[in-house]
């Protein structure tokens, strides 16, 4: 069937008898125009994205979905290079079809609603957008990324991935109390938020990750800290991709930044993993895309209006 005709099939039969049709169309009930604006958008959600332009293999586009539904637009790459939202909202159109995922695996698929707007107009908010996504009812309620692409070609750029259970967090608190002895922080116990086993360089050979938290958000106290660090599965070594420590105490709120890894993926395609980490800390929150190179971590990508 046409769009034509299937566009036809969703407003009912039109009448083309000149004024008598013009005014029987004046005189449809709201409720009834509303009903069929319903049907048509339910339409376009669902067919356009096989209309709509082809993703480019080249171009890869990630979006932070928050539990709520909220979206931060964090950027891409464009034939292998990390490229900010700005650079990559001029290749985003309505209707773009977008695969969901997260560290267990995937989503469901969705599609753009209409284009990116600017978030805000303030210094925090500079270059920052928000991408509406057609999520359905099982889509909310966790965080997750949007990637562009069918499932298939979002298959390619991941790494399988596994969440540690309690009792195995458990035999990883000596590595976090050892670094924070060797360099010289006040030991205040130790608190493992993550642990996920997977392969962050493409050795074969299972690394893995700890994201450690140890704040008190009223009030900073000396000894604090937020580490994200990965242990070689193959040497041993540590790379630390983001760290925080409180130097002294305060009255004041803390400052550390309190992350959870949401996706491990292959954003520019090296074969090297990217980490998609959203944030919270007193005054706010937001978005990164932590990238690993040289045995250290640094953010690439970012989005979010805290601070």
């Amino acid at each position: 069937m046409s769009a034509k005709s299937l566009l036809s099939n969703l407003w009912g039969p039109q009448k083309r008898s000149g004024m008598r049709a013009c005014t029987h169309s004046r005189r449809r009930s709201l409720a009834a125009w509303g009903a069929a604006w319903g049907r048509t958008l339910s339409f376009l959600l669902l067919v356009m994205p096989s209309l709509a332009h082809a993703a480019d293999e080249n171009l890869k586009i990630a979006i932070g979905v928050t539990p709520e539904g909220a979206s931060c637009l964090l950027g891409g790459s464009i034939d292998g290079e990390i490229v900010s939202a700005a650079t990559v909202v001029p290749m985003m159109d309505h209707a773009q079809e977008y695969t969901l995922i997260e560290l267990d695996g995937f989503g469901s698929m969705t599609a753009a609603i209409g284009l990116p707007r600017p978030v805000g107009s303030d210094t925090d908010c500079e270059d920052q957008y928000e991408q509406e996504l057609a999520l359905g009812p099982d889509d909310y309620g966790r965080m997750q990324v949007a990637v562009l692409g069918s499932t298939d070609v979002v298959a390619d750029h991941l790494t399988e991935s596994r969440s540690l259970e309690a009792t195995e967090i458990e035999t990883l608190k000596l590595d976090i109390r050892v670094y924070l002895d060797e360099s010289g922080f006040l030991y205040t116990g130790v608190e493992i938020a993550q642990a996920i086993e997977f392969d962050a360089n493409n050795d074969g050979t299972k690394d893995m990750l700890i994201n450690a938290i140890n704040s008190r958000r009223e009030n900073a106290q000396r000894g604090e800290y937020a580490l994200i660090m990965i242990k070689d599965g193959a040497t041993g070594v540590f790379t630390i991709v983001a760290e925080e420590f409180t130097a002294e105490t305060s009255d004041y709120p803390s400052l550390l930044w309190e992350n959870t890894v949401v996706s491990i993926l292959d954003l520019d395609g090296d074969r090297q993993m990217e980490l998609v980490v959203y944030g919270t800390f007193y005054y706010g929150d937001g978005w990164e895309v932590l990238k690993i190179e040289n045995g250290a971590g640094s953010a690439v990508l970012g989005c979010g209006c805290g601070g």
